[in-house]
């Protein structure tokens, strides 16, 4: 390889990892649309002990339901609330009598974000008294007084584009018979067909209606306020009513003064794991000179694959236990590079030359590093088989990080290595090598 070429594919790999990074740790507006993509980092599923949290306690408004009637709807309305918040990171269980959410205040943001163009606050509306309503009078006083059909007949509601954001409302097999019913009445008397959600009317004017429907569809202006509004009615569409009972915040392990002085937890993270890298390379660096230097440049590109991959497995939940996990997989990539390295200056002392010694030390590591992580592997399995929660949250995010690993340390660290040899391979002050330096295998 000529070192013309070198440098062009060493350019090439330093743009992608760039790009990369930037995908990473930047939010941005993807153009010609209204969705934000907002980096790999802020879209991994926090746990509230990191960044802090909010716990909200709800119990039904209607205190006469008891007994397996009410352990029935609390089980139903746990499993829905679930269904529609659990992807945004919220933990929904049913708690005694009544239902306990917590959410992190990463995603807690994130999802009132949505919800802002409603004037609404998520855990607001999952307390109210009042659920979702459908009735052919316009008040909703009238309306509790005629016939109508409630949130307990909805099954579910989602959005999707055709030529414009429609969101759709679909009922239980026994509420679309209900709400036919109720729209076929409205059709025959010539009426209208209101929807309050709470107590307020959605639609003041109310809905013309053709003929008898069974699901109704909303049209929204675009993607965030069709997704808010698909949440804001699913949340109300359970067979229990709920009233907000305790709403406390929880405290993060990194919710301390020292956040607060860098700005939110989240910089916070990001300043620690800078610190963390520029250390690493500067040691490294100090070391074994340009290694250390190609050191650094394959951890950026572990940083790209290994936050991706975290933020697409829905396993992953990054609380104080996951960021353990992290650190450990960090050490290890950390410590088997210093393993390479080391047998690079074995190599050398022992009389090859400079590219035949990376050529060596990379070789002679495959099989060992292999044999570590695939008994690594084996433990992460059972520790996330018969562990607790806490192990659980270790060990996906160690044995994710170690196949990003081995291909940080085989692909990318041996690449960039190789890559550069054809520009420099004689300089050994440059790699800090040295004839007979070593008198034994490493």
């Amino acid at each position: 390889m000529t070192k013309k070429r070198s440098i062009i594919k060493l350019c090439i790999v330093a743009v992608l990892t760039l790009i990369g990074l930037f995908l990473t740790f930047f939010s941005f507006v993807i153009p010609t649309t209204n969705t934000t993509f907002k980096g790999f980092f802020n879209a991994i599923n926090y746990g509230y002990d990191v960044n802090g949290g909010v716990l909200a306690v709800y119990e039904p408004v209607d205190d006469t339901i008891t007994g397996y009637d009410l352990e029935n709807k609390l089980e139903t309305t746990a499993n829905k609330l679930s269904n529609t918040l659990s992807g945004w990171g919220f933990n929904v269980t049913k708690q005694s009598n009544g239902i306990r959410i917590e959410v992190s205040e990463t995603n807690y943001k994130e999802i009132n974000n949505k919800m802002a163009e409603y004037g609404v606050d998520i855990l607001s509306i999952i307390g109210t008294e009042k659920g979702i309503m459908f009735s052919d009078k316009s008040t909703y006083s009238e309306a509790i007084e005629s016939n109508y059909v409630d949130g307990s007949f909805l099954e579910n509601c989602e959005y999707s584009y055709n030529q414009q954001w429609v969101v759709k409302i679909n009922f239980t097999e026994e509420g679309k018979t209900k709400f036919k019913d109720l729209t076929q009445q409205i059709v025959n008397a010539g009426g209208k067909l209101y929807m309050f959600v709470g107590e307020q009317n959605y639609n003041s004017e109310g809905f013309d209606l053709d003929s008898a429907v069974s699901n109704l569809y909303l049209t929204a202006t675009n993607q965030q306020a069709a997704e808010a509004l698909s949440v804001q009615i699913s949340v109300l569409a359970k067979p229990l009513n709920l009233v907000q009972v305790v709403n406390d915040t929880i405290t993060g392990g990194l919710n301390t003064s020292t956040a607060g002085f860098f700005g939110n937890q989240s910089t916070l993270l990001i300043t620690g794991l800078i610190v963390l890298f520029v250390a690493t390379v500067v040691l490294l660096s100090v070391r074994y000179h340009i290694f250390g230097a190609f050191a650094g440049w394959a951890i950026a590109i572990f940083t790209v694959l290994y936050t991706f991959l975290l933020q697409s497995i829905p396993l992953v939940l990054m609380d104080m236990n996951g960021v353990v996990g992290v650190l450990l997989v960090y050490a290890v990539l950390v410590g088997n590079m210093v393993s390479i390295f080391e047998k690079i200056r074995s190599e050398y002392a022992s009389g090859k030359k400079i590219p035949n010694s990376v050529q060596s030390g990379f070789k002679k590591n495959v099989l060992p590093v292999l044999e570590r992580y695939i008994f690594l592997l084996i433990i992460c399995a059972v520790m996330f088989i018969v562990g607790s929660t806490a192990l659980k949250a270790i060990a996906v995010n160690v044995f994710v990080g170690l196949f990003v690993n081995y291909f940080t340390l085989f692909v990318a660290l041996r690449g960039i290595c190789s890559l550069y040899l054809p520009i420099n391979s004689t300089n050994k002050k440059l790699y800090n090598l040295k004839r007979g330096d070593i008198k034994h295998e490493i």
